[in-house]
């Protein structure tokens, strides 16, 4: 009894609060253009703080724990470029497809219907209902700069996924996704880049479709690389030109401290840059960014020593 009621008053407190920024506060995005690092710029739809609380709110309460297609690596808990690469290492050919404009793709339809299939609590109150949609969508479609976006997509995007696994079967190949990029590869099949033509068909029935400047084939021999990550080995690796990177950025940090001194705040925002790459490289491969990392970590001692 006290749980219908705890639910019922959250769902009173979250009309009141979409009701209000409806009323009282325009725009509710901030747009600006973004550079793809692939080149290009793409559009942020960034969502002014009371809305996006309130889009946080909405993904916490109905969205996040709905189950998502085991081929989905973006966005979703305890998986990430990592274990998307993980499925296409050492294979005789890797395929990857881009999908374009791959959120605008995403229509409020679409989430209308997988709402009403997976939250049916949600969907029993009209009112609140069609207010979530519209905090959840911008223009008719999934607004890039959400924090609700990336989930929706991958509940959207759950039988698509489905679907390319089976076609995946079919050509004796694996199959994952990590947001807009779909990748492909087979241990046996030279013909996989066949594959193509079908995934085109199946992606375009669904209201989407692929950027054909950027379908890949990537053959044993030549690089071979998923999610950014190199593929050829028994294991994901670290491209080369991002440890050189790393080590550029590490020296320019060392200069940086010469001149600029350790309270500069473009050090502090280089030195959190290089501590992420490191992170994110640790995670990849630790043995690949060892000796940078406790090169860093050194120019870190030095500068608390100097400084206290």
């Amino acid at each position: 009894m006290f749980g219908w009621w705890r639910r019922r008053k959250e769902r009173r407190q979250l009309t009141e609060k979409l009701l209000f920024i409806n009323r009282n506060i325009a725009p509710h995005y901030h747009s600006f253009p973004l550079k793809k690092a692939t080149g290009g710029y793409r559009t942020i739809e960034a969502p002014v703080e009371e809305l996006k609380e309130a889009q946080r709110l909405i993904l916490k309460r109905y969205y996040y724990g709905l189950e998502c297609s085991t081929a989905a690596h973006g966005f979703v808990r305890g998986r990430s470029i990592t274990t998307c690469a993980r499925h296409h290492c050492d294979r005789l050919v890797v395929v990857a497809v881009d999908i374009k404009d791959f959120f605008p793709s995403i229509t409020r339809d679409m989430v209308e219907k997988i709402t009403r299939d997976m939250v049916p609590e949600l969907a029993k109150n009209k009112e609140l209902f069609d207010l979530v949609l519209g905090a959840i969508t911008s223009n008719d479609a999934l607004p890039q700069g959400s924090p609700a976006s990336p989930t929706l997509s991958n509940l959207v995007f759950n039988g698509i996924d489905n679907q390319l696994v089976s076609l995946a079967c079919a050509f004796k190949a694996r199959y994952s996704r990590y947001a807009d990029d779909l990748f492909f590869s087979s241990r046996y099949n030279r013909n996989l880049p066949g594959i193509i033509s079908s995934v085109e068909r199946i992606l375009n029935a669904h209201g989407f479709s692929i950027n054909r400047k950027k379908v890949r084939v990537m053959r044993r021999g030549q690089r071979q690389v998923v999610a950014g990550l190199i593929v050829n080995g028994k294991t994901p690796a670290v491209g080369r030109e991002q440890l050189r990177s790393l080590r550029a950025a590490i020296h320019l940090l060392e200069k940086e401290l010469q001149g600029a001194g350790p309270q500069s705040p473009s050090v502090a925002k280089l030195m959190e840059s290089i501590q992420g790459k490191i992170s994110f490289f640790h995670m990849v491969n630790p043995q690949s960014v060892r000796r940078l990392a406790r090169t860093f970590k050194a120019i870190c001692r030095q500068q608390a020593a100097r400084s206290s």
